[in-house]
């Protein structure tokens, strides 16, 4: 038996037809039929089977957090020759592996597990032999989803892997990332450089990004697409324009590996102010045949002001956070 919650089991692929819970029902949204909504008093949370078994929205104060690409609405992959881009609240997992539309794009399995959980269900990949579990649970009360991934190695071989968790939310905000006092880089981050898939450990000093009382903070448009972290703290946060501070929380493993290139433990990508990409990362798990691993996050969504000049009252934002 591994670490990191490593479990063996067999899941049934069931797709469920109508809802027997009130908060939990099938629907129609962004174009798409057979889709999960789960929704209490303070947010709603749309689940879509149809593309890569994904997180369509995330809403609070009628406000999506994550980004949508309007011009995709409804679209499904048809073919080898048909990729487009997978927006909103994907999940992935790595490293290094070629194309995988089994887990990205297709179409997954989806079943509605109770009054405020569902659960998506990836095919057999075809090309990595993992198979992927994704399940999600909304609280009663508050804004807290629980999205636990679980992973098994569906082959005769053992197979690394390890959680990304991907998600594409709406741009214009601030994202923040908590400063590892040991880091092993050089300024507390890293970011990919110009040429060559470089890294950069060393930066000169630009507006949008900046440490703040041993947080990272990235503003819109900033100079490098990519930042990597090896935060010991287990969260990230974004603050959008519209008053909505997004935010996750996971464990962090301090023995274990990391396979990222820079062992990180967490990923920021921005597209301009276009999109920005928050991403957690699980540590390196090696799988038997038929062996499984999870990862949790918990995501957040609450009201938070933005400021105009820039400068979020960090102790507050912590606190938030730490609850």
């Amino acid at each position: 038996m591994k670490s990191f919650g490593i479990w063996i089991v067999g899941f049934g692929l069931v797709l469920t037809a109508g809802s027997l819970f009130a908060r939990t029902e099938r629907v129609e949204a962004y174009g798409y039929e057979d889709c999960i909504r789960i929704s209490n008093d303070e947010v709603e949370v749309v689940l879509d089977p149809n593309v890569g078994g994904r997180v369509l929205a995330y809403t609070r104060n009628g406000t999506n957090v994550l980004y949508i690409n309007k011009e995709l609405n409804g679209k499904i992959y048809r073919g080898p020759d048909d990729f487009f881009e997978v927006c909103a609240g994907r999940i992935d997992i790595g490293h290094g592996f070629p194309s995988r539309p089994d887990l990205w794009i297709k179409k997954w399995a989806s079943e509605i597990t109770g009054e405020w959980s569902a659960r998506m269900t990836s095919e057999v990949c075809s090309v990595t032999g993992f198979q992927l579990v994704r399940d999600f649970t909304l609280v009663e009360k508050g804004s807290r989803l629980e999205v636990t991934q679980t992973i098994t190695n569906r082959t005769d071989e053992t197979k690394r892997v390890s959680h990304w968790g991907r998600t594409f939310v709406t741009g214009g905000g601030i994202a923040y990332a908590p400063i590892n006092p040991d880091s092993r880089y050089d300024e507390g981050f890293a970011t990919n450089g110009e040429k060559n898939g470089s890294i950069l450990v060393r930066h000169e000093d630009h507006p949008s990004v900046r440490i703040r009382e041993g947080v990272l903070e990235i503003f819109k448009s900033p100079p490098f697409h990519k930042f990597y972290m090896d935060g010991h703290e287990g969260w990230l946060a974004y603050l959008t324009p519209e008053n909505l501070l997004f935010y996750k929380t996971y464990e962090i493993f301090p023995e274990a590996m990391y396979g990222d290139r820079m062992a990180s433990t967490a990923s920021i990508w921005y597209s301009g102010d276009r999109v920005c990409e928050i991403e957690p990362m699980g540590p390196l798990v090696y799988l038997e045949p038929e062996e499984s691993t999870e990862f949790s996050e918990q995501w957040y969504l609450v009201d938070f002001d933005y400021p105009e000049d820039g400068s979020v009252d960090l102790e507050q934002l912590k606190i938030i956070v730490s609850k």
